[in-house]
Protein backbone atom coordinates (compact mmCIF):
# COMPACT_ATOMS: atom_id res chain seq x y z
CA UNK A 1 0.00 0.00 0.00
CA UNK A 2 1.25 3.46 -0.91
CA UNK A 3 2.37 5.50 2.09
CA UNK A 4 1.30 9.09 2.64
CA UNK A 5 4.87 10.28 1.95
CA UNK A 6 5.01 8.38 -1.35
CA UNK A 7 1.59 9.74 -2.34
CA UNK A 8 2.65 13.33 -1.70
CA UNK A 9 5.88 12.85 -3.72
CA UNK A 10 3.87 11.38 -6.62
CA UNK A 11 1.40 14.26 -6.60
CA UNK A 12 4.18 16.88 -6.43
CA UNK A 13 5.94 15.18 -9.37
CA UNK A 14 2.81 15.73 -11.44
CA UNK A 15 2.51 19.44 -10.79
CA UNK A 16 6.20 20.51 -10.81
CA UNK A 17 7.17 21.79 -14.30
CA UNK A 18 9.73 19.75 -16.23
CA UNK A 19 12.17 22.70 -16.28
CA UNK A 20 12.24 22.85 -12.48
CA UNK A 21 12.69 19.08 -12.26
CA UNK A 22 15.70 19.33 -14.59
CA UNK A 23 17.15 22.20 -12.55
CA UNK A 24 16.83 20.22 -9.29
CA UNK A 25 18.44 17.15 -10.89
CA UNK A 26 21.36 19.26 -12.14
CA UNK A 27 21.83 20.91 -8.74
CA UNK A 28 21.97 17.50 -7.07
CA UNK A 29 24.53 16.33 -9.62
CA UNK A 30 26.65 19.46 -9.08
CA UNK A 31 26.67 18.92 -5.32
CA UNK A 32 27.97 15.39 -5.86
CA UNK A 33 30.95 16.83 -7.74
CA UNK A 34 32.25 18.48 -4.56
CA UNK A 35 32.65 15.07 -2.95
CA UNK A 36 35.61 14.47 -5.28
CA UNK A 37 37.37 17.81 -4.82
CA UNK A 38 40.46 18.51 -2.73
CA UNK A 39 40.50 22.03 -1.31
CA UNK A 40 43.78 23.91 -1.50
CA UNK A 41 44.72 27.13 0.29
CA UNK A 42 48.15 27.49 -1.37
CA UNK A 43 48.72 29.76 -4.34
CA UNK A 44 49.30 26.85 -6.71
CA UNK A 45 48.29 23.71 -4.81
CA UNK A 46 51.58 23.26 -2.96
CA UNK A 47 49.72 22.06 0.14
CA UNK A 48 48.07 19.24 -1.81
CA UNK A 49 51.36 18.20 -3.41
CA UNK A 50 53.04 18.08 0.00
CA UNK A 51 50.04 16.31 1.48
CA UNK A 52 50.66 13.40 -0.90
CA UNK A 53 54.09 12.92 0.64
CA UNK A 54 52.74 13.32 4.19
CA UNK A 55 49.36 11.61 3.82
CA UNK A 56 50.10 8.96 6.45
CA UNK A 57 50.83 11.51 9.19
CA UNK A 58 47.87 12.52 11.32
CA UNK A 59 49.78 15.33 13.04
CA UNK A 60 53.05 17.16 12.59
CA UNK A 61 54.99 20.41 12.96
CA UNK A 62 55.56 23.14 10.37
CA UNK A 63 57.42 26.45 10.22
CA UNK A 64 56.00 29.09 7.85
CA UNK A 65 58.38 31.98 7.09
CA UNK A 66 56.68 34.81 5.24
CA UNK A 67 53.31 33.44 6.36
CA UNK A 68 51.44 36.51 5.00
CA UNK A 69 47.87 35.39 5.87
CA UNK A 70 46.34 32.52 7.89
CA UNK A 71 44.47 31.21 4.83
CA UNK A 72 45.26 33.15 1.63
CA UNK A 73 48.25 31.68 -0.26
CA UNK A 74 48.94 29.53 2.82
CA UNK A 75 50.98 26.34 2.50
CA UNK A 76 50.15 25.43 6.11
CA UNK A 77 46.43 26.09 6.69
CA UNK A 78 45.44 22.77 5.06
CA UNK A 79 47.58 21.03 7.68
CA UNK A 80 46.32 23.23 10.53
CA UNK A 81 42.78 22.05 9.76
CA UNK A 82 44.05 18.46 9.98
CA UNK A 83 45.37 19.04 13.50
CA UNK A 84 48.96 19.98 12.70
CA UNK A 85 50.57 22.85 14.59
CA UNK A 86 53.56 25.12 14.04
CA UNK A 87 55.21 28.52 13.95
CA UNK A 88 54.06 31.30 11.61
CA UNK A 89 56.53 34.15 11.04
CA UNK A 90 55.99 37.36 9.09
CA UNK A 91 57.81 40.69 9.07
CA UNK A 92 54.74 42.88 8.59
CA UNK A 93 53.81 44.78 11.79
CA UNK A 94 50.26 43.88 12.81
CA UNK A 95 50.15 40.81 10.55
CA UNK A 96 49.68 38.37 13.41
CA UNK A 97 46.43 39.83 14.72
CA UNK A 98 44.45 37.83 12.16
CA UNK A 99 46.63 34.77 12.78
CA UNK A 100 45.86 34.92 16.48
CA UNK A 101 42.17 34.98 15.59
CA UNK A 102 42.12 32.17 13.02
CA UNK A 103 45.22 30.18 14.03
CA UNK A 104 45.19 30.48 17.85
CA UNK A 105 46.80 27.08 18.38
CA UNK A 106 49.91 28.09 16.40
CA UNK A 107 52.83 30.23 17.57
CA UNK A 108 52.45 33.49 15.63
CA UNK A 109 55.41 35.89 15.42
CA UNK A 110 56.04 39.29 13.81
CA UNK A 111 59.79 38.98 13.21
CA UNK A 112 61.80 39.72 10.04
CA UNK A 113 64.15 36.82 9.22
CA UNK A 114 67.64 37.53 7.87
CA UNK A 115 71.15 36.06 8.15
CA UNK A 116 72.38 38.96 10.34
CA UNK A 117 70.74 41.00 13.09
CA UNK A 118 70.40 44.48 11.64
CA UNK A 119 67.89 47.17 10.68
CA UNK A 120 66.59 46.87 7.12
CA UNK A 121 64.13 48.81 4.98
CA UNK A 122 60.82 46.99 4.53
CA UNK A 123 58.72 47.90 1.47
CA UNK A 124 54.97 47.71 2.17
CA UNK A 125 52.53 47.36 -0.77
CA UNK A 126 48.75 47.66 -1.05
CA UNK A 127 48.73 43.91 -1.74
CA UNK A 128 50.68 42.65 1.26
CA UNK A 129 51.78 39.54 -0.66
CA UNK A 130 54.29 41.82 -2.44
CA UNK A 131 55.96 43.07 0.76
CA UNK A 132 59.74 42.63 0.73
CA UNK A 133 63.08 43.77 2.13
CA UNK A 134 64.64 43.64 -1.32
CA UNK A 135 64.74 46.95 -3.19
CA UNK A 136 65.30 45.04 -6.44
CA UNK A 137 62.22 42.88 -5.88
CA UNK A 138 60.17 45.92 -4.80
CA UNK A 139 61.13 47.78 -7.98
CA UNK A 140 60.22 44.72 -10.04
CA UNK A 141 56.80 44.54 -8.40
CA UNK A 142 56.19 48.19 -9.24
CA UNK A 143 57.41 47.99 -12.85
CA UNK A 144 56.19 44.52 -13.85
CA UNK A 145 53.22 43.81 -11.56
CA UNK A 146 52.05 47.45 -11.38
CA UNK A 147 51.97 47.09 -7.59
CA UNK A 148 51.31 50.13 -5.41
CA UNK A 149 53.99 50.93 -2.82
CA UNK A 150 52.36 52.39 0.30
CA UNK A 151 55.34 53.17 2.48
CA UNK A 152 58.70 52.00 3.82
CA UNK A 153 59.52 50.90 7.36
CA UNK A 154 62.74 50.26 9.26
CA UNK A 155 62.60 46.85 10.97
CA UNK A 156 65.05 44.92 13.12
CA UNK A 157 65.83 41.44 11.79
CA UNK A 158 66.67 38.21 13.60
CA UNK A 159 68.35 34.98 12.57
CA UNK A 160 66.06 31.97 12.13
CA UNK A 161 68.18 29.94 14.56
CA UNK A 162 67.56 32.54 17.26
CA UNK A 163 63.81 32.60 16.61
CA UNK A 164 63.48 28.82 16.76
CA UNK A 165 65.63 28.65 19.89
CA UNK A 166 63.29 31.10 21.59
CA UNK A 167 59.92 29.83 20.39
CA UNK A 168 60.05 26.22 19.20
CA UNK A 169 59.60 23.66 22.01
CA UNK A 170 62.81 21.74 22.70
CA UNK A 171 63.20 18.39 21.01
CA UNK A 172 60.45 19.07 18.46
CA UNK A 173 61.07 17.71 14.96
CA UNK A 174 60.04 20.01 12.09
CA UNK A 175 58.20 18.02 9.43
CA UNK A 176 58.27 20.80 6.85
CA UNK A 177 59.32 24.42 6.46
CA UNK A 178 57.99 26.83 3.86
CA UNK A 179 59.80 30.07 2.95
CA UNK A 180 58.29 32.84 0.84
CA UNK A 181 59.86 36.23 1.58
CA UNK A 182 60.05 37.82 -1.84
CA UNK A 183 63.66 37.34 -2.91
CA UNK A 184 65.40 36.89 0.45
CA UNK A 185 64.89 33.15 0.84
CA UNK A 186 68.63 32.43 0.72
CA UNK A 187 69.57 34.76 3.63
CA UNK A 188 66.78 33.15 5.67
CA UNK A 189 68.16 29.69 4.91
CA UNK A 190 71.66 30.81 5.85
CA UNK A 191 70.40 32.09 9.19
CA UNK A 192 69.30 28.64 10.36
CA UNK A 193 71.24 26.12 12.47
CA UNK A 194 71.00 23.11 10.16
CA UNK A 195 72.50 20.71 12.64
CA UNK A 196 69.77 21.54 15.14
CA UNK A 197 66.78 22.34 12.89
CA UNK A 198 66.62 20.29 9.70
CA UNK A 199 63.05 19.88 8.36
CA UNK A 200 62.26 16.76 6.39
CA UNK A 201 60.65 18.84 3.64
CA UNK A 202 61.34 22.38 2.42
CA UNK A 203 59.19 24.57 0.19
CA UNK A 204 61.03 27.55 -1.33
CA UNK A 205 59.40 30.20 -3.50
CA UNK A 206 61.66 30.50 -6.55
CA UNK A 207 60.55 30.83 -10.16
CA UNK A 208 62.60 29.14 -12.90
CA UNK A 209 61.81 28.88 -16.61
CA UNK A 210 63.24 25.37 -16.91
CA UNK A 211 64.95 22.70 -14.82
CA UNK A 212 68.23 23.57 -16.57
CA UNK A 213 68.36 26.74 -14.47
CA UNK A 214 68.68 24.74 -11.25
CA UNK A 215 72.44 24.30 -11.62
CA UNK A 216 72.85 28.10 -11.57
CA UNK A 217 70.47 28.69 -8.66
CA UNK A 218 72.20 29.60 -5.38
CA UNK A 219 69.30 28.35 -3.26
CA UNK A 220 69.36 24.99 -5.02
CA UNK A 221 73.12 24.60 -4.56
CA UNK A 222 72.85 25.59 -0.90
CA UNK A 223 70.18 22.96 -0.24
CA UNK A 224 71.99 20.33 -2.30
CA UNK A 225 75.05 20.85 -0.10
CA UNK A 226 72.78 20.20 2.89
CA UNK A 227 71.72 16.87 1.31
CA UNK A 228 68.28 17.99 0.13
CA UNK A 229 66.83 16.59 -3.10
CA UNK A 230 64.32 18.37 -5.34
CA UNK A 231 61.25 16.11 -5.50
CA UNK A 232 58.56 18.39 -6.99
CA UNK A 233 57.80 21.92 -8.17
CA UNK A 234 54.88 24.17 -8.97
CA UNK A 235 55.01 27.34 -11.06
CA UNK A 236 56.69 29.39 -8.31
CA UNK A 237 57.73 26.85 -5.69
CA UNK A 238 60.51 24.27 -5.37
CA UNK A 239 59.83 21.35 -3.02
CA UNK A 240 62.77 19.52 -1.45
CA UNK A 241 63.14 16.45 0.74
CA UNK A 242 65.98 15.65 3.11
CA UNK A 243 68.01 12.76 1.69
CA UNK A 244 68.36 9.58 3.72
CA UNK A 245 72.07 9.23 4.50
Amino acid sequence: METLKEKIKRQLARIIPASIKLFLEQETAHKDIYKFQNKSYSQEGEDLVLSRFLQDRQKGIYVDIGAHHPMRFSNTYHFYLRGWRGVNIDAMPGSMRIFNEYRPKDINLEIPVYDTNQTLTYYVFSDLAFNTFSKVVATDHIMVNKATLLHEEKLQTQRLEEILNNHLPKGVKIDFMTIDIEGLELPALKSNNWEKYKPEYLLIEKFIDSMVELQHLEVHQFLTDLSYILIAKTYNTLIYKKALL
